[in-house]
């Protein structure tokens, strides 16, 4: 049984969309965390094998004719971070806006689909039903050989004991007509 989800429905296409953006956002920060990470190594290490103070260092690189590379100093350290931190809020704004994307595709999901889970219930309930009367025609089978004198009863009972009998008001046949009559009265139908 498959569930029925309509692609162009507007709650699928923004859900899908946002999905999509969230994914972005995070590959994105992923990035620029790497970014960081390897800058920070490399700053690391060229300090290490100068021993000398950021400023010297800094010094050092810009007479030596290297760029300076992302990271290579603390205000570029700082903008990555920064960048990371607006990232990491984006994604947490985002994911608040596509929890409610998703409470309306969910109910736009349930409402495309709510006619198969009539049909299920409907039998389920019917099953139950006839579950219920057919461990009730078994007792009272039984009851009736027993009445006609029947000492030996060669049968073995074989009813469901689990679901019960339809008379019995507090049997799981009964609780369970009891809650499709209210959350799904349809089903009775």
């Amino acid at each position: 049984m498959a569930i029925k989800v309509d692609e162009k429905n507007v709650h699928v296409v923004a859900l899908r969309e946002g999905e999509r953006k969230l994914n972005d956002l995070i590959a994105l920060r992923q990035k620029k965390e790497d970014e960081l990470s390897e800058a920070t190594v490399r700053y690391l290490e060229r300090r290490r094998l100068s021993q000398r103070s950021p400023l010297e260092f800094e010094a050092e690189a810009l007479l030596s004719g290297e760029p300076m590379k992302a990271g290579a100093n603390t205000a570029d350290f700082e903008k990555l971070q920064r960048e990371i931190d607006v990232l990491s809020e984006a994604i947490v704004q985002h994911s608040q806006v596509l929890d409610g994307l998703r409470n309306k595709y969910s109910v736009a999901i349930g409402k495309a689909n709510y006619s198969t889970y009539v049909a299920i219930e409907k039998r389920i309930a019917a099953a139950i039903g006839e579950l219920a009367a057919a461990n009730e025609a078994e007792v009272l089978f039984f009851r009736e050989l027993e009445d006609a004198g029947c000492r030996a009863i060669q049968f073995r009972p074989m009813r469901i004991g689990a679901v019960g009998l339809a008379s019995d008001d507090q049997s799981v046949a009964s609780f369970h007509r009891k809650e499709v009559a209210t959350y799904c009265p349809e089903a009775l139908q």
